[in-house]
Protein backbone atom coordinates (compact mmCIF):
# COMPACT_ATOMS: atom_id res chain seq x y z
CA UNK A 1 0.00 0.00 0.00
CA UNK A 2 1.06 3.46 -0.59
CA UNK A 3 1.65 4.21 3.34
CA UNK A 4 3.68 1.28 3.59
CA UNK A 5 5.94 2.71 0.84
CA UNK A 6 9.39 4.19 2.20
CA UNK A 7 9.20 6.80 -0.17
CA UNK A 8 5.88 8.40 1.20
CA UNK A 9 7.16 8.27 5.33
CA UNK A 10 10.70 9.93 3.99
CA UNK A 11 9.01 12.53 1.96
CA UNK A 12 6.87 13.46 5.16
CA UNK A 13 9.77 13.67 7.52
CA UNK A 14 11.39 15.70 5.32
CA UNK A 15 8.13 18.01 5.07
CA UNK A 16 7.92 17.94 8.74
CA UNK A 17 11.96 19.18 9.31
CA UNK A 18 11.72 21.82 6.91
CA UNK A 19 9.10 23.38 9.31
CA UNK A 20 10.21 25.60 11.61
CA UNK A 21 7.48 25.25 13.80
CA UNK A 22 7.90 24.78 17.52
CA UNK A 23 4.43 24.52 19.45
CA UNK A 24 3.20 20.95 18.63
CA UNK A 25 -0.42 22.81 17.51
CA UNK A 26 1.31 24.32 14.92
CA UNK A 27 3.17 20.89 13.96
CA UNK A 28 0.02 18.93 13.66
CA UNK A 29 -1.52 21.81 11.87
CA UNK A 30 1.60 21.87 9.13
CA UNK A 31 1.67 17.85 9.31
CA UNK A 32 -1.57 17.41 7.40
CA UNK A 33 -0.71 19.63 4.04
CA UNK A 34 2.69 17.13 4.74
CA UNK A 35 0.33 14.22 4.70
CA UNK A 36 -1.73 14.62 1.74
CA UNK A 37 1.39 16.04 -0.33
CA UNK A 38 3.11 12.45 0.74
CA UNK A 39 -0.43 10.74 -0.57
CA UNK A 40 0.33 12.40 -3.74
CA UNK A 41 3.56 11.16 -4.02
CA UNK A 42 2.37 7.48 -3.12
CA UNK A 43 -0.27 8.03 -6.03
CA UNK A 44 2.49 9.38 -8.92
CA UNK A 45 4.83 6.61 -7.12
CA UNK A 46 1.95 3.92 -7.69
CA UNK A 47 1.72 5.14 -11.54
CA UNK A 48 5.15 5.53 -12.23
CA UNK A 49 4.96 1.64 -11.50
CA UNK A 50 2.39 0.30 -13.32
CA UNK A 51 3.89 2.45 -16.30
CA UNK A 52 7.13 0.70 -15.74
CA UNK A 53 5.13 -2.66 -15.58
CA UNK A 54 2.76 -2.14 -18.34
CA UNK A 55 6.27 -0.49 -20.40
CA UNK A 56 7.98 -4.20 -19.12
CA UNK A 57 5.18 -6.10 -20.96
CA UNK A 58 4.76 -4.29 -24.16
CA UNK A 59 8.94 -4.38 -23.98
CA UNK A 60 8.95 -8.20 -23.94
CA UNK A 61 6.19 -8.65 -26.57
CA UNK A 62 8.68 -6.79 -28.91
CA UNK A 63 11.50 -8.76 -27.82
CA UNK A 64 9.77 -11.82 -28.10
CA UNK A 65 7.90 -10.90 -31.84
CA UNK A 66 11.42 -10.67 -32.71
CA UNK A 67 13.38 -12.98 -31.04
CA UNK A 68 11.11 -16.20 -31.59
CA UNK A 69 11.22 -16.08 -35.52
CA UNK A 70 15.37 -15.87 -35.25
CA UNK A 71 15.32 -18.75 -33.11
CA UNK A 72 13.27 -20.89 -35.00
CA UNK A 73 15.40 -20.04 -38.20
CA UNK A 74 18.81 -20.50 -36.45
CA UNK A 75 17.76 -23.27 -34.85
CA UNK A 76 19.03 -26.39 -36.37
CA UNK A 77 16.59 -28.26 -38.06
CA UNK A 78 16.10 -31.82 -37.05
CA UNK A 79 17.99 -34.36 -39.25
CA UNK A 80 16.13 -36.38 -41.63
CA UNK A 81 16.15 -40.04 -41.30
CA UNK A 82 18.28 -40.27 -44.62
CA UNK A 83 19.81 -43.81 -45.63
CA UNK A 84 23.66 -43.44 -47.74
CA UNK A 85 23.60 -42.94 -51.50
CA UNK A 86 22.38 -45.80 -53.17
CA UNK A 87 24.22 -45.22 -56.36
CA UNK A 88 26.77 -46.42 -58.18
CA UNK A 89 29.45 -43.81 -59.20
CA UNK A 90 26.84 -40.94 -58.22
CA UNK A 91 29.02 -37.90 -58.35
CA UNK A 92 30.66 -38.76 -61.91
CA UNK A 93 34.03 -38.84 -60.25
CA UNK A 94 35.31 -42.47 -61.83
CA UNK A 95 39.09 -42.28 -63.92
CA UNK A 96 39.13 -42.07 -67.29
CA UNK A 97 38.28 -43.82 -69.40
CA UNK A 98 34.76 -44.30 -69.14
CA UNK A 99 33.37 -47.73 -70.85
CA UNK A 100 32.09 -47.66 -74.21
CA UNK A 101 28.63 -48.49 -73.66
CA UNK A 102 27.48 -51.26 -76.35
CA UNK A 103 30.76 -50.45 -77.74
CA UNK A 104 29.72 -47.39 -79.24
CA UNK A 105 32.51 -44.96 -79.26
CA UNK A 106 30.49 -42.30 -79.33
CA UNK A 107 28.65 -43.44 -76.15
CA UNK A 108 30.85 -43.20 -73.14
CA UNK A 109 29.18 -43.25 -69.31
CA UNK A 110 30.35 -43.19 -65.95
CA UNK A 111 30.76 -46.81 -64.60
CA UNK A 112 27.28 -47.61 -63.21
CA UNK A 113 25.34 -45.60 -65.80
CA UNK A 114 23.89 -46.12 -69.22
CA UNK A 115 22.89 -43.87 -71.40
CA UNK A 116 19.09 -43.76 -72.68
CA UNK A 117 17.93 -41.85 -76.71
CA UNK A 118 15.23 -42.22 -79.12
CA UNK A 119 17.24 -43.19 -82.55
CA UNK A 120 13.40 -41.73 -84.16
CA UNK A 121 11.77 -38.57 -83.12
CA UNK A 122 8.28 -39.16 -81.57
CA UNK A 123 5.17 -38.17 -83.01
CA UNK A 124 5.65 -34.80 -80.80
CA UNK A 125 8.28 -33.58 -82.47
CA UNK A 126 7.81 -30.73 -84.62
CA UNK A 127 10.18 -30.01 -87.55
CA UNK A 128 11.92 -27.09 -87.40
CA UNK A 129 11.88 -24.58 -90.39
CA UNK A 130 14.91 -24.86 -91.89
CA UNK A 131 15.22 -28.59 -92.23
CA UNK A 132 14.50 -29.49 -95.71
CA UNK A 133 12.15 -32.29 -97.19
CA UNK A 134 15.27 -34.29 -98.12
CA UNK A 135 15.58 -38.38 -98.78
CA UNK A 136 17.17 -38.73 -95.53
CA UNK A 137 13.45 -37.39 -93.42
CA UNK A 138 14.33 -36.59 -89.89
CA UNK A 139 18.45 -36.98 -90.21
CA UNK A 140 18.37 -32.96 -91.15
CA UNK A 141 17.34 -32.41 -87.51
CA UNK A 142 17.71 -35.18 -85.10
CA UNK A 143 20.43 -37.57 -83.68
CA UNK A 144 21.91 -39.77 -81.35
CA UNK A 145 23.63 -37.19 -78.64
CA UNK A 146 27.44 -38.33 -78.10
CA UNK A 147 28.17 -39.11 -74.47
CA UNK A 148 31.54 -37.79 -72.76
CA UNK A 149 33.55 -36.98 -69.59
CA UNK A 150 33.95 -33.30 -68.72
CA UNK A 151 37.11 -32.18 -67.10
CA UNK A 152 37.93 -29.36 -69.61
CA UNK A 153 35.08 -26.59 -68.61
CA UNK A 154 35.30 -25.94 -64.51
CA UNK A 155 31.72 -23.99 -65.19
CA UNK A 156 30.56 -27.13 -65.93
CA UNK A 157 31.89 -29.38 -62.93
CA UNK A 158 29.36 -29.06 -60.09
CA UNK A 159 31.70 -30.48 -57.81
CA UNK A 160 35.10 -32.72 -57.85
CA UNK A 161 37.15 -32.45 -61.14
CA UNK A 162 34.90 -33.88 -63.79
CA UNK A 163 31.14 -34.16 -64.84
CA UNK A 164 29.01 -36.00 -67.34
CA UNK A 165 27.78 -34.74 -70.64
CA UNK A 166 26.40 -35.25 -73.57
CA UNK A 167 25.45 -32.97 -76.41
CA UNK A 168 23.76 -32.73 -80.24
CA UNK A 169 25.95 -30.65 -82.58
CA UNK A 170 23.01 -28.87 -85.01
CA UNK A 171 20.25 -31.00 -84.24
CA UNK A 172 17.62 -32.36 -81.56
CA UNK A 173 17.64 -35.03 -79.79
CA UNK A 174 15.65 -37.12 -76.38
CA UNK A 175 18.09 -38.89 -74.49
CA UNK A 176 19.35 -39.30 -70.68
CA UNK A 177 21.06 -41.36 -68.11
CA UNK A 178 19.31 -43.88 -65.45
CA UNK A 179 20.69 -46.32 -63.40
CA UNK A 180 19.55 -49.76 -61.16
CA UNK A 181 18.97 -49.89 -58.19
CA UNK A 182 18.49 -53.34 -56.25
CA UNK A 183 17.39 -54.38 -53.13
CA UNK A 184 15.42 -51.94 -51.91
CA UNK A 185 13.03 -52.26 -49.43
CA UNK A 186 9.19 -52.92 -50.98
CA UNK A 187 7.45 -49.73 -49.51
CA UNK A 188 10.47 -47.66 -48.77
CA UNK A 189 10.36 -43.92 -49.94
CA UNK A 190 13.72 -43.51 -51.96
CA UNK A 191 14.25 -39.78 -53.08
CA UNK A 192 16.48 -39.26 -56.78
CA UNK A 193 18.49 -35.90 -57.11
CA UNK A 194 20.88 -34.85 -59.18
CA UNK A 195 22.15 -31.52 -60.50
CA UNK A 196 22.31 -30.39 -63.61
CA UNK A 197 23.74 -27.79 -66.29
CA UNK A 198 22.22 -26.76 -69.56
CA UNK A 199 23.94 -24.70 -72.80
CA UNK A 200 22.72 -23.73 -75.87
CA UNK A 201 24.29 -21.50 -78.67
CA UNK A 202 23.07 -19.75 -81.41
CA UNK A 203 25.70 -17.76 -82.70
CA UNK A 204 28.98 -18.77 -81.18
CA UNK A 205 30.63 -15.39 -81.12
CA UNK A 206 27.60 -14.21 -78.55
CA UNK A 207 28.28 -17.63 -76.53
CA UNK A 208 32.20 -16.38 -75.35
CA UNK A 209 35.35 -18.05 -76.57
CA UNK A 210 34.72 -21.20 -74.16
CA UNK A 211 30.93 -21.51 -74.56
CA UNK A 212 30.30 -19.55 -70.89
CA UNK A 213 26.84 -18.18 -71.92
CA UNK A 214 23.79 -19.18 -73.79
CA UNK A 215 22.67 -17.30 -76.67
CA UNK A 216 18.63 -17.46 -77.84
CA UNK A 217 17.88 -20.72 -75.82
CA UNK A 218 14.46 -22.33 -76.24
CA UNK A 219 13.74 -25.45 -74.09
CA UNK A 220 16.01 -27.86 -72.77
CA UNK A 221 12.30 -30.21 -70.98
CA UNK A 222 14.84 -31.04 -68.31
CA UNK A 223 13.80 -33.21 -65.28
CA UNK A 224 14.72 -36.12 -63.43
CA UNK A 225 12.23 -39.52 -62.40
CA UNK A 226 12.07 -42.59 -60.99
CA UNK A 227 10.03 -46.08 -61.82
CA UNK A 228 9.26 -47.56 -58.60
CA UNK A 229 8.98 -51.03 -60.76
CA UNK A 230 12.22 -50.89 -61.49
CA UNK A 231 11.82 -50.94 -65.48
CA UNK A 232 14.47 -49.81 -67.66
CA UNK A 233 11.70 -48.16 -70.29
CA UNK A 234 12.31 -44.03 -69.90
CA UNK A 235 8.81 -43.68 -72.24
CA UNK A 236 6.78 -45.73 -69.64
CA UNK A 237 3.26 -44.56 -67.73
CA UNK A 238 4.62 -46.04 -64.23
CA UNK A 239 8.01 -43.61 -64.10
CA UNK A 240 7.06 -40.67 -61.78
CA UNK A 241 8.43 -37.61 -63.18
CA UNK A 242 9.82 -34.20 -61.38
CA UNK A 243 8.56 -31.24 -62.98
CA UNK A 244 10.58 -29.63 -65.55
CA UNK A 245 12.77 -26.07 -65.33
CA UNK A 246 15.62 -24.65 -67.48
CA UNK A 247 18.81 -24.63 -65.97
CA UNK A 248 20.44 -22.50 -68.78
CA UNK A 249 24.73 -21.94 -67.43
CA UNK A 250 23.90 -22.48 -63.83
CA UNK A 251 23.32 -25.54 -61.49
CA UNK A 252 20.12 -26.55 -60.41
CA UNK A 253 18.87 -29.62 -58.30
CA UNK A 254 16.49 -31.55 -59.71
CA UNK A 255 14.53 -33.71 -57.56
CA UNK A 256 11.72 -35.99 -57.24
CA UNK A 257 10.35 -39.10 -54.39
CA UNK A 258 8.09 -41.83 -54.64
CA UNK A 259 7.38 -45.09 -52.83
CA UNK A 260 9.36 -47.94 -53.90
CA UNK A 261 6.51 -50.66 -55.37
CA UNK A 262 9.82 -53.75 -56.11
CA UNK A 263 12.83 -54.46 -55.10
CA UNK A 264 15.01 -52.79 -58.07
CA UNK A 265 14.08 -49.12 -58.54
CA UNK A 266 15.47 -47.05 -61.66
CA UNK A 267 16.59 -43.15 -61.62
CA UNK A 268 16.32 -41.47 -65.23
CA UNK A 269 17.07 -37.87 -66.15
CA UNK A 270 15.66 -36.36 -69.46
CA UNK A 271 16.56 -34.01 -72.19
CA UNK A 272 14.92 -32.43 -74.93
CA UNK A 273 16.14 -29.83 -77.01
CA UNK A 274 13.25 -28.17 -78.93
CA UNK A 275 13.47 -25.65 -81.57
CA UNK A 276 11.96 -23.82 -84.59
CA UNK A 277 14.97 -22.45 -85.68
CA UNK A 278 18.52 -24.59 -85.35
CA UNK A 279 20.71 -24.61 -82.39
CA UNK A 280 24.72 -25.43 -83.26
CA UNK A 281 25.09 -26.78 -79.54
CA UNK A 282 22.51 -28.05 -77.31
CA UNK A 283 25.20 -29.74 -74.39
CA UNK A 284 23.75 -31.17 -71.32
CA UNK A 285 26.08 -31.61 -68.19
CA UNK A 286 24.75 -33.80 -64.63
CA UNK A 287 26.80 -34.11 -61.52
CA UNK A 288 26.57 -34.95 -58.01
CA UNK A 289 23.32 -37.80 -58.14
CA UNK A 290 21.67 -39.73 -55.38
CA UNK A 291 19.59 -41.90 -54.64
CA UNK A 292 18.46 -41.96 -50.76
CA UNK A 293 16.04 -43.65 -48.86
CA UNK A 294 14.39 -41.13 -46.32
CA UNK A 295 11.61 -43.64 -44.70
CA UNK A 296 9.77 -46.97 -44.76
CA UNK A 297 5.88 -47.39 -45.24
CA UNK A 298 4.38 -50.18 -44.88
CA UNK A 299 4.71 -52.71 -47.02
CA UNK A 300 1.90 -52.63 -50.09
CA UNK A 301 -1.49 -55.51 -50.05
CA UNK A 302 -0.24 -58.04 -52.45
CA UNK A 303 -3.33 -57.10 -54.86
CA UNK A 304 -0.04 -54.58 -56.21
CA UNK A 305 -0.30 -53.40 -59.40
CA UNK A 306 2.21 -56.09 -61.75
CA UNK A 307 4.26 -54.34 -64.64
CA UNK A 308 3.24 -54.70 -68.05
CA UNK A 309 5.52 -53.42 -70.17
CA UNK A 310 4.98 -51.54 -73.07
CA UNK A 311 8.01 -51.23 -75.37
CA UNK A 312 9.10 -47.76 -77.74
CA UNK A 313 7.75 -49.73 -80.57
CA UNK A 314 4.43 -51.74 -79.30
CA UNK A 315 4.34 -55.34 -81.14
CA UNK A 316 1.49 -58.25 -80.64
CA UNK A 317 2.26 -61.47 -79.26
CA UNK A 318 4.36 -63.81 -81.80
CA UNK A 319 1.95 -67.03 -81.41
CA UNK A 320 -1.47 -67.63 -80.42
CA UNK A 321 -2.39 -69.37 -77.66
CA UNK A 322 -5.15 -72.22 -76.89
CA UNK A 323 -7.91 -71.21 -74.35
CA UNK A 324 -10.00 -73.85 -72.66
CA UNK A 325 -13.28 -73.67 -72.83
CA UNK A 326 -15.44 -70.91 -70.88
CA UNK A 327 -12.48 -69.01 -70.94
CA UNK A 328 -13.23 -64.97 -70.80
CA UNK A 329 -9.80 -63.41 -72.13
CA UNK A 330 -8.76 -59.72 -72.01
CA UNK A 331 -6.33 -58.11 -74.88
CA UNK A 332 -3.93 -55.73 -73.16
CA UNK A 333 -4.11 -52.33 -73.68
CA UNK A 334 -1.83 -49.60 -73.48
CA UNK A 335 -1.55 -48.25 -69.36
CA UNK A 336 -2.86 -51.94 -68.38
CA UNK A 337 -1.83 -53.49 -65.28
CA UNK A 338 -2.79 -56.70 -63.85
CA UNK A 339 -4.06 -55.18 -61.05
CA UNK A 340 -6.31 -52.72 -63.37
CA UNK A 341 -7.65 -55.85 -65.64
CA UNK A 342 -8.07 -58.03 -62.03
CA UNK A 343 -10.43 -55.00 -60.90
CA UNK A 344 -12.00 -54.47 -63.74
CA UNK A 345 -13.36 -58.21 -64.45
CA UNK A 346 -14.26 -58.24 -61.02
CA UNK A 347 -11.77 -61.54 -60.34
CA UNK A 348 -8.39 -61.85 -57.73
CA UNK A 349 -4.80 -61.33 -59.35
CA UNK A 350 -3.46 -64.80 -58.25
CA UNK A 351 -6.10 -66.29 -60.15
CA UNK A 352 -5.09 -64.22 -63.19
CA UNK A 353 -1.38 -65.31 -63.22
CA UNK A 354 -2.56 -69.17 -62.17
CA UNK A 355 -4.46 -69.00 -65.42
CA UNK A 356 -2.09 -67.84 -67.36
CA UNK A 357 0.84 -69.33 -66.41
CA UNK A 358 2.99 -66.04 -65.44
CA UNK A 359 3.95 -64.00 -62.33
CA UNK A 360 4.75 -60.70 -61.39
CA UNK A 361 7.69 -60.26 -63.26
CA UNK A 362 7.05 -62.01 -66.64
CA UNK A 363 6.83 -59.25 -69.06
CA UNK A 364 3.82 -58.90 -70.95
CA UNK A 365 3.18 -57.09 -74.65
CA UNK A 366 0.28 -54.90 -75.99
CA UNK A 367 -2.22 -56.81 -78.03
CA UNK A 368 -1.47 -60.12 -75.84
CA UNK A 369 -4.41 -61.76 -74.65
CA UNK A 370 -4.85 -63.11 -71.13
CA UNK A 371 -7.38 -65.31 -69.35
CA UNK A 372 -9.39 -63.21 -66.72
CA UNK A 373 -11.72 -66.04 -66.00
CA UNK A 374 -12.81 -69.45 -66.85
CA UNK A 375 -17.13 -69.88 -66.72
CA UNK A 376 -18.46 -73.31 -66.71
CA UNK A 377 -20.68 -74.40 -69.13
CA UNK A 378 -24.30 -74.07 -68.46
CA UNK A 379 -26.04 -77.54 -67.77
CA UNK A 380 -27.97 -79.07 -70.59
CA UNK A 381 -31.86 -78.54 -69.88
CA UNK A 382 -33.90 -81.71 -68.89
CA UNK A 383 -37.19 -82.84 -67.86
CA UNK A 384 -38.62 -85.34 -65.28
CA UNK A 385 -40.46 -88.31 -66.85
CA UNK A 386 -43.27 -88.23 -64.15
CA UNK A 387 -43.69 -84.61 -63.61
CA UNK A 388 -46.19 -82.77 -66.43
CA UNK A 389 -43.96 -79.50 -66.52
CA UNK A 390 -40.54 -79.12 -67.82
CA UNK A 391 -37.79 -77.23 -65.41
CA UNK A 392 -35.63 -75.09 -67.05
CA UNK A 393 -32.02 -74.31 -64.85
CA UNK A 394 -30.89 -71.22 -64.26
CA UNK A 395 -28.15 -70.18 -66.23
CA UNK A 396 -25.07 -68.94 -65.32
CA UNK A 397 -24.28 -65.38 -65.01
CA UNK A 398 -21.75 -64.68 -67.21
CA UNK A 399 -19.39 -61.27 -66.50
CA UNK A 400 -18.55 -58.74 -70.21
CA UNK A 401 -16.17 -56.44 -69.26
CA UNK A 402 -17.37 -52.64 -70.36
CA UNK A 403 -16.76 -52.30 -74.10
CA UNK A 404 -15.21 -48.74 -73.63
CA UNK A 405 -13.42 -49.00 -69.92
CA UNK A 406 -9.61 -48.41 -70.01
CA UNK A 407 -7.29 -49.65 -66.96
CA UNK A 408 -5.67 -46.51 -65.94
CA UNK A 409 -2.27 -46.58 -64.48
CA UNK A 410 -2.45 -45.95 -60.43
CA UNK A 411 0.69 -44.68 -59.74
CA UNK A 412 0.54 -40.77 -59.29
CA UNK A 413 3.64 -38.44 -58.96
CA UNK A 414 4.68 -36.82 -56.42
CA UNK A 415 5.70 -33.46 -56.46
CA UNK A 416 9.06 -32.13 -55.16
CA UNK A 417 8.08 -28.59 -54.85
CA UNK A 418 5.14 -29.53 -52.47
CA UNK A 419 7.43 -31.88 -50.00
CA UNK A 420 7.03 -30.94 -46.65
CA UNK A 421 9.87 -32.86 -44.67
CA UNK A 422 7.88 -34.40 -41.49
CA UNK A 423 11.40 -33.29 -39.50
CA UNK A 424 10.21 -29.73 -39.77
CA UNK A 425 6.87 -30.12 -38.12
CA UNK A 426 8.33 -30.94 -34.22
CA UNK A 427 10.41 -27.22 -34.44
CA UNK A 428 6.89 -25.68 -35.73
CA UNK A 429 4.90 -27.18 -33.33
CA UNK A 430 7.05 -25.76 -30.46
CA UNK A 431 7.39 -22.68 -32.44
CA UNK A 432 3.44 -22.00 -31.88
CA UNK A 433 2.90 -23.35 -28.47
CA UNK A 434 5.31 -20.67 -27.00
CA UNK A 435 3.97 -18.14 -29.02
CA UNK A 436 0.93 -18.81 -27.40
CA UNK A 437 2.04 -19.02 -24.32
CA UNK A 438 3.83 -15.73 -24.85
CA UNK A 439 0.25 -13.87 -25.72
CA UNK A 440 -1.46 -15.56 -23.04
CA UNK A 441 0.86 -14.25 -20.63
CA UNK A 442 1.20 -11.11 -22.35
CA UNK A 443 -2.89 -10.61 -22.04
CA UNK A 444 -3.13 -11.32 -18.59
CA UNK A 445 -0.14 -9.34 -17.47
CA UNK A 446 -1.90 -6.53 -19.44
CA UNK A 447 -5.09 -6.77 -17.95
CA UNK A 448 -3.70 -6.56 -14.48
CA UNK A 449 -1.54 -3.42 -15.81
CA UNK A 450 -4.73 -1.56 -16.69
CA UNK A 451 -6.84 -2.74 -14.01
CA UNK A 452 -4.73 -1.14 -11.42
CA UNK A 453 -4.14 2.41 -13.97
CA UNK A 454 -7.60 2.63 -13.74
CA UNK A 455 -8.26 1.95 -9.67
CA UNK A 456 -5.73 5.01 -9.21
CA UNK A 457 -7.71 7.17 -12.11
CA UNK A 458 -10.80 6.83 -10.01
CA UNK A 459 -9.18 7.56 -6.89
CA UNK A 460 -9.89 3.99 -5.16
CA UNK A 461 -6.14 3.45 -4.07
CA UNK A 462 -6.10 4.71 -0.12
CA UNK A 463 -4.32 4.66 2.75
CA UNK A 464 -4.45 1.39 4.76
CA UNK A 465 -4.88 3.57 7.88
CA UNK A 466 -5.42 7.16 8.83
CA UNK A 467 -3.47 9.23 11.36
CA UNK A 468 -5.81 9.82 14.45
CA UNK A 469 -3.66 12.65 15.61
Amino acid sequence: MVWQDGAVKLHIQLCLLTQRRKNARAQRTIKKPCVFSAWRVGVESQSQRLFTRRAFWVLLALVCSVALPVLVLASPPVQEQVSGNLLADGDFEAPDPWVKQDAIEEVQVAPGWRAWYLDVPLAYVQEPNNCGKGADGYHCYWMRPEFRTNVDFANRIHGGVRSQKYFSYGRMHEAGLMQQVHGIPAGARVRFSIWIQAWMCFDSAKCGKTGERSDQPSDMHLRVGIDPLGDTDPLTTSVVWSSEQPAWDKWVQFQVETMAISDTVTVFTHSRPEWDWARSNNDVYLDDASLVIVGAYATPTPTLPSRIRIPWRDRLASTATPFPAGAITHTVQMGDTLFGVALRYGVRITDVLQLNHITTSTELFVGQPLVVQIVPPTPTPFSSPTAPATIAPTPEPTITPAPTATATAVLTPTPSAAVVSPSTLPVAAMALIVTGVLIVSLGIGMRLTFSSEAQVARGQVKPSRRNKR
